[in-house]
């Protein structure tokens, strides 16, 4: 049985257990909804077509959701990994540059998700569990997406307790 949200938030011990999340958790709307954001706005700076890659950013939410899904399952993340995961997003947000949309919400959910489970867990899991819970990405690609990702953080893996208050806090909110 899912624990609920704010239990897990307020209890260190649950911070950094695996949590089992509903197929309509509001985390799961949460992370489509940040990456969407970060992604629209780039693509709002740098697209040359703005209309049509906004329309089809909205159409692709639905398949991120499935995606951040399975590899919530497949993964077995602790919310300590998935609150370090929204910082990362939200760091890169001035420095992202999309300027085409092909997978560009997934390859900026995994990437964040990926920074964080290595920067955050001392045991990590292999490139090729993203292969399997992303089920469209090989591992050349789960390579690329790790390396370009942590290009755009600059290689700023930091997470304070700060950064995981703030982050907690917008997803109860």
């Amino acid at each position: 049985m899912p624990i609920p949200l704010k239990q897990v938030l307020s209890s260190k011990h649950l911070l950094i257990r695996p949590i089992k999340f509903d197929v309509d958790s509001p985390i799961i709307d949460h992370f489509v909804s940040c990456v969407s954001d970060v992604v629209n706005e780039s693509l709002q700076r740098y697209s040359l077509d703005r209309l049509q890659q906004k329309q089809d950013l909205s159409f692709r939410r639905a398949e991120l959701r499935e995606m951040v899904f399975k590899v919530f399952v497949h993964a077995r993340l602790s919310l300590a990994v998935l609150l370090g995961a929204l910082v990362y997003i939200e760091r890169i947000r001035a420095e992202l540059m999309v300027k085409d949309d092909v997978w560009a919400l997934e390859r900026v959910f995994l990437g964040a998700v990926i920074a964080a489970s290595k920067y955050l867990n001392d045991s990590v899991p292999s490139n090729k569990l993203w292969v399997h819970a992303s089920e469209v990405f090989s591992i050349r690609d789960i390579n690329r997406i790790e390396r370009e990702f942590l290009d755009v953080l600059d290689w700023k893996l930091e997470i304070t307790e700060d950064d995981l208050h703030v982050q907690s806090t917008r997803l109860v909110s």
